[in-house]
């Protein structure tokens, strides 16, 4: 009885890695598809084209394959065209935007950093070094960043119109690329990231998943792992339904996906492996719902693609999957 039910716990074992692999592979074909002339795309549905070229998201997928070491012609392509989007003064544009973004220039120098510490291509650490002196030109005494600078009045502004425009906690997350430029040594920014750290601590702006994970990945790179835990356990867990569903704002029906797969993601570094695997599994029927690996940006509880605001599938959820996958993979099979 014992060999039988410890062969069947193993084959358990076997069959979920076997999932992680292929949710894993299905997500990189999507990735690697959806980049053209060197800016990543979303997919959309019902337009059946690709559509969105964005150069944060580029970033996103730059990173993930340079760190993995693979996709190495692509990888170039996307470093190139990103270095040649790069405005003077260090900062880039978000989509369809006339303005430099903290936001997108960390992600975007991150990809790029990554891609150096790969290549060591001494263009690529240029540009990472101005995306640096950027950000830290845009940070207040407080520790908040500005968002924006707008190259037509030449000011740092805040537009208080939504997360991305205004003094948001999303833009703690550029500690994870001002730590890792620290990692490998290019300047030191110890200052700014305690700044734009204790400044997040000091806020709540928790209720919408996507910028709230933004918030708490942030933390959790400059350290702040017990803090991260204590507001995954008070703002997004409880929401967290049977099948895995979390909605995006607790007053919504839908799911934005890549939030739900970062929340999943945190609860997985802080060892809440039951919530994380059930947002994986609601997660995993999501990708399923479409034959080309990528997930709806907006998704029902059933995981059915939800069109309220457009019906497009993207790239940067569908890194995140593939992340919130080798994670729980690793950690489901050193568990054991």
């Amino acid at each position: 009885m014992y060999f039988q039910t410890t062969t069947t716990f193993f084959l358990f074992l076997g069959v979920l890695s076997l999932d992680f692999e292929r949710a894993k592979d299905h997500a990189e074909k999507f990735l690697e598809s959806c980049v053209h002339s060197g800016l990543a795309h979303s997919w959309d549905t019902e337009k059946m084209r690709w559509v969105k070229p964005y150069p944060e998201v580029t970033g996103y997928i730059l990173s993930l394959f340079s760190s993995r070491r693979i996709h190495e012609d692509l990888c170039s392509q996307m470093a190139h065209r990103l270095m040649r989007l790069q405005r003077p003064y260090g900062g880039y544009f978000s989509f369809k935007k006339k303005a430099a973004y903290v936001f997108d220039t960390a992600q975007i120098g991150k990809g790029l950093l990554d891609w150096y510490m790969w290549s060591k291509d001494e263009a690529a650490k240029k540009a990472v070094r101005l995306c640096g002196d950027f950000i830290r030109k845009m940070q207040l005494d407080s520790g908040a960043f500005f968002p924006i600078y707008s190259e037509k009045s030449r000011e740092r502004v805040s537009l208080n119109t939504s997360w991305g425009t205004s003094f948001s906690t999303i833009n703690c997350k550029a500690t994870e690329f001002l730590i890792a430029l620290q990692d490998a040594q290019v300047d030191d920014f110890r200052e700014v990231i305690n700044k734009v750290c204790q400044w997040t601590l000091r806020q709540e702006q928790l209720l919408y998943t996507h910028p709230g994970a933004y918030s708490l990945e942030g933390l959790w790179a400059g350290g702040f792992a017990k803090e991260v835990a204590a507001r995954l356990e008070k703002c997004f867990i409880p929401r967290i339904q049977e099948n895995g569903f979390l909605a995006y704002h607790p007053d919504l029906q839908y799911s934005y996906s890549s939030g739900s797969v970062q929340v999943g993601i945190l609860c997985a570094l802080n060892g809440c492996l039951d919530e994380a695997k059930s947002i994986w599994q609601w997660a995993w029927n999501v990708q399923q719902k479409h034959n080309n690996g990528g997930l709806f940006q907006y998704a029902n509880p059933d995981g059915s693609i939800n069109t309220s605001i457009h019906s497009e599938i993207n790239s940067w959820g569908t890194k995140y999957f593939y992340e919130f996958s080798s994670i729980l993979q690793t950690k489901t099979t050193t568990l054991y």
